[in-house]
């Protein structure tokens, strides 16, 4: 991804820029789903999204959107093209240039990036057969895992990467006639407690229902 990036910027210098800055996220998400008691589905949703922002002077162009394209060029003409017919910033100075980076710890579990979907999707079992009891439905439950990759580099030298993860689980159940009770975790790392979050949720059930 950073070569594309880098690539987008250069391109972008020859066909006239005077600063560009371009930025790839990639971002994928293994999604498991309960309804009424049972595994729904299972799924891995993969998106890869772009910026490409490019100036002349004090004139901004910028263009968005998903990869891949059919012509990165006609990409790069575009937000060249926005450039040329914006309004001057009289406040404009630069693009950043490299000043050290402070390297954020705690958002990427590398465990959690290569655990299998099969894994998650025992995770949800483990939800379901904590609240598998006479007095409770089911209703819904999600686990979620996002990966995601972000690159960034302008045209006077800012290159840098980073990965995240992020583990996102919800459980809805119901005690007899009461509403719906949620239960919600969220982590950077692969240690939510799926026992501790299904019984939770039928604990706060109960109490609603009395």
């Amino acid at each position: 991804m950073m070569e594309l990036c880098s690539k987008m910027v250069k391109d972008a210098q020859q066909l006239g820029a005077t600063e560009c800055e371009a930025c790839i996220e990639d971002t994928t998400e293994t999604i498991i789903t309960i309804e009424r008691g049972f595994i729904y589905g299972k799924r891995e949703k993969k998106n890869i999204t772009f910026g490409l922002r490019t100036l002349l002077g004090g004139k901004k162009g910028f263009v968005s959107g998903s990869l891949p394209v059919k012509s990165l060029a006609e990409i790069e003409k575009a937000s060249l093209r926005l450039a040329r017919q914006g309004l001057p910033d009289p406040g404009w100075k630069h693009l950043p240039y490299p000043k050290g980076v402070t390297h954020v710890q705690g958002i990427y579990d590398r465990t959690l990036a290569e655990a299998p979907a099969e894994e998650l999707a025992d995770d949800a079992v483990t939800m379901l057969t904590t609240a598998d009891q006479p007095d409770i439905i089911i209703d819904t439950g999600r686990i979620c895992r996002t990966v995601k990759t972000f690159c960034i580099c302008n045209t006077h030298g800012i290159a840098h990467e980073y990965t995240s993860t992020r583990l996102d689980a919800h459980f809805v159940c119901r005690c007899g006639e009461s509403e719906s009770t949620w239960g919600v975790s969220c982590s950077r790392d692969y240690d939510v407690d799926f026992a501790a979050l299904a019984e939770g949720t039928v604990k706060r059930a109960r109490s609603v229902s009395i």
